[in-house]
């Protein structure tokens, strides 16, 4: 018996550990390049997927004090034909991602989800509310805690804009050498700002692009993971 009481309070202690270590891998919403829906009010929508180990972002926009998640799934699926989800709103099944040859899929894995990090009730039945992000992703890759909510660690990217959203295609937007070590040239067709951001949303680089091609000096920055954004388009930048 005491052996058994040993074991159970080892393993209480290891779940406890993970969950104190944990944190759900999110984005800020100066990274997110497809919105969709129309208001002032903002919330931020990731998938998780397993295999391969990817996190994609999409924000949603909407003017009430808090909607459904099912709501926010609805009109996300609806705006993107990239995604599409299987199921029930109250029991999904799959959510697949489809763009040119790639494409990623939940199932056969079992589908969770989360908002803002905490246990969360059936998709029509879970409000949220401003500046909230609701997570959804396969339990094979998921980090559970005591009471089995379900985080996710992969570095979140922001989906980018379909093609066929207009004026999409005009601006241009490229980052090399990507991975970097000293320095990266951004090249754009914009005048605008080239703002480059942290993981946590602080912006850490700002110069106006005059020219075709901008040289930002990264190599004092810290390695790891950063966004950088002019006019409407978004790209990742690994810092080595």
């Amino acid at each position: 018996m005491k052996k058994v009481l040993l074991f159970i309070a080892i393993f209480c202690a290891v779940l406890t550990g993970a969950k104190a270590q944990n944190t759900d891998a999110t984005i800020s919403a100066n990274y997110v390049q497809y919105w969709v829906g129309t208001g002032n009010n903002q919330a931020i929508f990731i998938v998780n997927w397993c295999d391969p180990d990817t996190a994609l972002a999409w924000g949603f926009k909407f003017s009430e004090d808090s909607l459904l998640v099912s709501d926010m799934l609805t009109a996300i699926t609806t705006a993107d034909s990239r995604l599409s989800y299987a199921g029930t709103l109250s029991w999904l099944t799959d959510l697949t991602y489809t763009s040119g040859t790639e494409t990623f899929q939940i199932s056969p894995d079992y589908i969770m989800y989360n908002v803002n990090g905490n246990y969360a009730d059936v998709a029509d039945a879970q409000y949220f509310h401003p500046g909230d992000y609701v997570k959804f992703g396969g339990y094979g890759c998921a980090v559970l805690d005591e009471n089995w909510t379900a985080t996710w660690t992969t570095p979140v990217t922001p989906v980018s804009i379909p093609t066929s959203v207009e004026n999409y295609d005009s601006q241009k937007l490229s980052v090399y050498p990507n991975p970097c070590t000293e320095s990266v040239r951004i090249q754009t067709n914009v005048n605008d700002d080239v703002v480059l951001y942290n993981l946590q949303g602080a912006v850490v680089m700002s110069t106006v692009a005059m020219d075709e091609i901008t040289t930002l000096d990264v190599n004092n920055l810290p390695a790891g993971i950063y966004f950088v954004k002019s006019g409407n388009k978004t790209a990742k930048i690994v810092k080595k």
